[in-house]
């Protein structure tokens, strides 16, 4: 967009209009490139760092170190609202840790979730989340999923918990 070319074609050939556009047209390149970017900006999972920044000022998050851990708070307290149920539940942690990253039980009283191994850094904003809004009555386990390779073909189960009593 050029700003010269909106005037009439009478003033475009003033020497004092050409500096002024000259001096003008940085600031309208500008303003159209952050009018082009703003669609992106409030899209969280397509945001930039300043898009991210807006909404971690907006609800009062602390910066996070990488920005998929960034998105993955943001989403979460996005999404923080009751009532609980479990495709809710589902659909925050498919947004959250990604579909088929985790592994969910829930027996009576008692939910389970498994995260893999790549997605550890987010365990501890996991649990922290789900104990604001799970059912009190509810008890939660957030657990790390970890493949082992060996050369045996043998099965087992490796589990660490830490257990919490209110």
């Amino acid at each position: 967009m050029q700003l010269k070319s909106y005037w009439i074609p009478k003033i475009q050939d003033v020497d004092e209009f050409q500096k002024l556009a000259s001096a003008e047209q940085p600031e309208i390149d500008l303003f159209v490139h952050k009018v082009k970017q703003f669609p992106k900006e409030i899209i969280v999972n397509t945001a930039t760092n300043v898009g991210l920044s807006r909404y971690e000022s907006m609800l009062g998050l602390h910066k996070m170190a990488t920005t998929s851990l960034r998105r993955s708070h943001i989403l979460q307290n996005l999404n923080n609202s009751l009532p609980f149920t479990m495709l809710y539940l589902r659909n925050l942690l498919d947004s959250v840790i990604g579909a088929g990253d985790y592994w969910l039980l829930v027996e009576k009283y008692h939910l389970e979730l498994g995260v893999i191994a790549t997605k550890e850094e987010l365990l501890e904003m996991l649990r922290d989340d789900l104990r604001k809004k799970i059912p009190a009555n509810m008890g939660v386990s957030v657990k790390v999923l970890e493949s082992i390779e060996t050369g045996y073909y043998t099965g087992f189960y490796i589990q660490t918990a830490e257990v919490i009593t209110i």
